[in-house]
């Protein structure tokens, strides 16, 4: 999960809870021996001792261009849309909004109530990672455009196909088909 990017990077201690009965222990349960405990998909996480991540000040009106794009490409998908200091590895993460029931909570109460409408969450983008400074440069350019709103919808499928969870699949394939087809362009350009 690029949630554990920060704890890993930082050596934290991440207890994994995988049984449903979880949430609801958890949710009573809020120290041990003295320690706190949070989750790591909660929006304002406190990873402790903030040591800034490299680069984080570049390319900063770009970044902020970039989070006003996403912001209003998805509205409708998203809460927010941040500038992230948890990621390093990882693109982009949803995380749970200040106060929100946990994706998995969620999850769980949509079981019980298929009227369940789940809270939208946070998008953070890591502005340091490729793609986001890729997409920040071709915003600059463009400025506007079809691609570009593709690619945002992508960031969220993205986050979604690693939790297992995608909305739409055919509008995953559709952009996977987008991408596989330019990367093998450039290549085929290269050869």
């Amino acid at each position: 999960s690029p949630l554990l990017d920060a704890f890993r990077q930082r050596g934290l201690e991440v207890l994994f809870l995988t049984d449903p009965v979880d949430e609801w222990v958890m949710s009573r349960l809020e120290k041990f021996e003295g320690k706190t405990f949070q989750a790591i998909d909660a929006e304002e996480v406190d990873l402790g001792k903030q040591t800034r991540i490299e680069g984080a000040g570049e390319d900063r009106e770009q970044t902020i261009e970039l989070i006003s794009f996403l912001k209003k490409t998805l509205a409708g998908r998203v809460a927010d849309v941040k500038e992230s200091q948890r990621l390093t590895d990882s693109p982009c993460a949803l995380v749970t909004p200040k106060g929100g029931l946990s994706h998995n909570m969620e999850r769980l109460m949509k079981m019980a109530d298929r009227e369940f409408a789940p809270n939208r969450r946070v998008l953070e983008i890591n502005p340091r990672h490729p793609v986001i400074r890729n997409l920040g440069a071709h915003l600059e350019k463009k400025r506007q455009g079809a691609q570009l709103e593709e690619w945002a919808h992508f960031l969220v499928d993205y986050v979604l196909l690693g939790e297992g969870t995608v909305e739409d699949p055919q509008r995953v394939v559709r952009n996977l088909n987008t991408i596989m087809g330019e990367a093998s362009a450039h290549l085929a350009a290269e050869a």
